[in-house]
């Protein structure tokens, strides 16, 4: 399973910055982080419910998405599991299907954020 998930996911819950995230919280700051892992996360999370998933469309009308593209194409850890092409975002070819399963029954099992913060 990828760390960078587990993370994302202590992140929201917990607010808690894992090695893999600090230099991108120091980049977007508290805030813009856990909007993207809040996205992100989501978007996972519906992967897990939906018969046929659906790759994320990242609208450049929201500033949202294009941290999240940018994070995607500039992080390692990110990108060994999602890549983004023009304003899709999807798991990566190379992520098997168990690991995807295994991420999906995380997120879906583990992330319920709470409303506000």
């Amino acid at each position: 399973m990828k760390r960078i998930v587990s993370e994302l996911l202590q992140y929201v819950e917990n607010d808690q910055t894992g090695a893999l995230l600090e230099g991108i919280e120091l980049e977007l700051g508290k805030s813009d982080l856990r909007v993207v892992a809040i996205k992100l996360l989501g978007w996972i999370k519906v992967q897990a419910r939906l018969k046929k998933p659906q790759p994320l469309e990242l609208s450049p009308a929201f500033p949202w998405c294009e941290r999240l593209r940018n994070v995607v194409q500039k992080n390692e850890h990110f990108s060994e599991v999602f890549n983004v092409e023009g304003n899709i975002l999807d798991f990566r070819v190379e992520v098997s299907q168990k690991e995807r399963e295994q991420i999906l029954e995380l997120v879906n099992e583990k992330f319920n954020p709470p409303l506000f913060r």
